[in-house]
């Protein structure tokens, strides 16, 4: 499979979107991360982690518009459009991880509007950034994978309480972000940016079923 010679090497063929490869990739996420979820669930029957926030959270419909619409277009234009290896693509990426490791690590009460606050980073990452040269073959796999583990690493806020000790086996708990990270970056450098959003819309759309159910039938 493709993807597979993706994840181990980096290779990949550009190819034009269709139906047919959106639906392949969909399912193949959900087929995977059954058995990658294995650990986490274990560790959830027996308590030894906090419930994810999402599942403590009042099923509103700007929340679950959120986490279907506006979270994908943030988090593929933090993660992976910076994959393919322009400075100024690499600039916009870096400020707006900058803004979610904030957001994330010290909270806040504002919402998407923080992200405001990245124009000022771009400049700042876009001026160091401008007299780099960047190699594409021996950039993009390193970029995949650094991209792919720093998504991972984010999602670990999911959680209620962050422990400590969860720091250290976040590739445990975030098994399925690092596999949703792979398909993605697949997505992203072999069919387009737009396929890569559509894609992780229809990935949060399929697990926020048991959301979007409780608010338009509880």
């Amino acid at each position: 499979m493709e993807l597979f010679s993706f994840i181990r090497r980096g290779e990949f063929a550009k190819s034009k979107p269709t139906v047919k490869s959106l639906l392949f990739l969909l399912f193949t996420y959900l087929i995977f991360s059954i058995p990658i979820s294995f650990p986490l669930v274990i560790l959830n029957v027996f308590h030894l982690i906090p419930k994810y926030i999402t599942l403590n959270h009042e099923a509103s419909l700007k929340y679950i518009l959120a986490v279907i619409i506006f979270a994908p277009i943030i988090e593929e234009l933090t993660f992976r459009l910076l994959l393919i290896p322009k400075y100024s693509y690499i600039s916009f990426s870096l400020s707006l991880i900058i803004i979610t490791f904030s957001k994330s690590i010290w909270g806040t009460n504002y919402g998407y509007e923080l992200y405001l606050l990245a124009l000022p980073a771009f400049c700042l990452a876009h001026y160091i950034f401008k007299d780099k040269s960047f190699n594409t073959t021996k950039s993009v796999k390193l970029l995949v994978h650094i991209s792919v583990v720093i998504f991972a690493f984010m999602h670990i806020f999911n959680f209620v309480d962050v422990k400590t000790w969860m720091y250290f086996i976040f590739p445990i708990l975030t098994a399925p972000q690092i596999l949703m990270g792979y398909i993605l970056s697949f997505s992203r450098l072999k069919y387009g940016f737009l396929f890569g959003v559509l894609l992780h819309m229809l990935v949060n759309f399929t697990i926020s079923l048991a959301m979007l159910f409780k608010f338009f039938f509880s």
